[in-house]
């Protein structure tokens, strides 16, 4: 069974690659320096970007690509046909081979084609074995490979790009280029807080581990009324603190389903990771070495003191090996003299994905106390806009008595009435997407449900709220 047509047409630029590579250390270098770079937050190099670079004997990139092919105008055809031409360094299970672990001088890694078949070409000199031949996708790598493809998280910019991002500056190239997302534009670099599940040891912010030790449950008062406001059992009123927002630090899926079912549901486009059968086996096997990531949406609503319903849609990109727990077997290719080896995989559960999503300030004048999440994955796309009415219940004692904005006066809701206030939500759906649920978080929810002391060494665990599928950790985090 052959690839499909999409990655033969690439098929000339991977043998001169391949070539290229084996004449031209400097190229592997290239290589290697640019896919460290992330400027996607993939290690991904534009062939556009490095096709003027110089090598040896006075030659560039390009020059030197061109030296494996016919003729050039088959190497202009792929140009214009393919501007978003990619070299992905893959991380390979056990170290076997990533842009970190590479040795230019000495590695000379075969080239792949990134198919959408259940076949991938791969090519390279194998000796008596010939320069090419079809693996399974299946199939891992367990020797050093890179790999071409198109570029999913860049495109050519219809005229002036409204934004210009540094990463994406390049005189050499022939194209003008933009990200699909802003959030894959690795120039904008954010400081991220990787937490252990939903437990954290060691040290955490002192406003949050004070919340925790004023209000170890929600019988006298909430811990966010500490945070944003200040308050204590004894001092009931005070400000809104605007050092705090909340966000999304940790997601995870329910084992309530089975690794294969939550792959079965998640991966329905081209574009998703492929998972298919090894050998007739009933559990898919992920590819972890091709690029695929999901991407997914979130969208936070709370009902606003305004007449529309702010939506606060952020997105994250997540791999599969992030998503789920794999072990690995390593077996030899049949057929081939046991010259090559690769990886088969097996799914074995779930994992915990850390990422910092920033929401919102919790401002009880502005917003309602319960705060609405909904999780989709990403898909290609067709776009409307829902309207609805709700009818949502505000804190009555904030803005009160004391004549200033952001104060709050009274643990939890205080004596006073809720108040009531009628506003419309104006959903943005994009219809194709895929939703995986909705939590809901509240106000009052605890943040911190308790604390464990071994030795010197604090460990805290954070409250998860769940939807029928994920399960992920909300708390305010300081961001000045």
């Amino acid at each position: 069974m052959s690839a499909d047509r999409n990655a033969a047409m690439l098929r000339p630029f991977a043998h001169a690659l391949y070539a290229a590579m084996n004449e031209s250390q400097m190229l592997r270098e290239i290589i290697r320096t640019r896919a460290l770079e992330k400027f996607n937050k993939e290690y991904d190099v534009l062939y556009q970007f490095i096709k003027n670079e110089p090598v040896e004997n006075g030659l560039t990139v390009r020059q030197l690509l061109l030296k494996h092919f016919e003729n050039e105008e088959q190497l202009i055809a792929i140009e214009m046909s393919r501007p978003t031409l990619t070299i992905f360094v893959p991380r390979l299970p056990e170290d076997v081979f990533s842009a970190e672990t590479w040795d230019t001088e000495e590695q000379i890694p075969f080239v792949a084609l990134h198919s959408r078949h259940i076949h991938t070409p791969i090519i390279g000199d194998f000796g008596e074995y010939g320069n090419e031949f079809l693996v399974e996708a299946g199939f891992i790598p367990a020797f050093p490979v890179v790999v071409l493809r198109d570029n999913a998280r860049v495109r050519v910019a219809q005229g002036t790009p409204r934004t210009r991002s540094a990463a994406l500056d390049n005189e050499g190239s022939s194209f003008v280029f933009e990200f699909t997302h802003e959030y894959f534009d690795n120039s904008k670099r954010e400081e991220e807080t990787i937490s252990t599940r939903q437990t954290v040891m060691g040290n955490i912010d002192p406003v949050l581990q004070r919340a925790f030790e004023l209000f170890p449950n929600d019988a006298v008062g909430w811990q966010r009324d500490h945070i944003y406001y200040g308050l204590t059992p004894v001092n009931t009123s005070g400000r809104l603190s605007r050092d705090f927002q909340e966000h999304i630090t940790s997601f995870r899926f329910l084992p309530q389903h089975t690794p294969e079912q939550i792959l079965g549901f998640l991966t329905q486009y081209d574009r998703d990771p492929r998972f298919i059968s090894f050998l007739g086996a009933p559990s898919p096997a992920p590819i972890h070495w091709t690029p695929g990531n999901y991407t997914f949406i979130v969208n936070a609503q709370v009902a606003s003191a305004g007449a529309l319903i702010p939506q606060f849609p952020q997105p994250f990109i997540v791999g599969p090996n992030e998503l789920f727990e794999v072990t690995y077997q390593r077996i030899p290719w049949p057929g081939m003299g046991g010259i090559l080896a690769f990886f088969v995989s097996e799914i074995t559960g779930f994992r915990t994905v850390h990422r910092t999503i920033p929401l919102m300030n919790w401002n009880l004048e502005q917003y309602a106390p319960t705060m609405k999440i909904t999780i989709f994955k990403k898909n290609e796309n067709r776009v409307e806009t829902r309207t609805e009415s709700v009818v949502s219940e505000f804190a009555g004692n904030v803005g009160i008595d004391v004549g200033a904005p952001d104060w709050k006066v009274g643990l939890q809701f205080g004596a006073s009435a809720r108040v009531q206030r009628t506003a419309t939500i104006q959903t943005v759906v994009t219809s194709s997407n895929l939703h995986l649920g909705t939590a809901l978080v509240d106000f009052g929810d605890r943040i911190i449900l308790d604390r464990t002391q071994i030795g010197s060494t604090s460990i805290w665990r954070f409250r998860e709220h769940e939807s029928s599928l994920f399960a992920i950790t909300v708390k305010p985090r300081r961001v000045q």
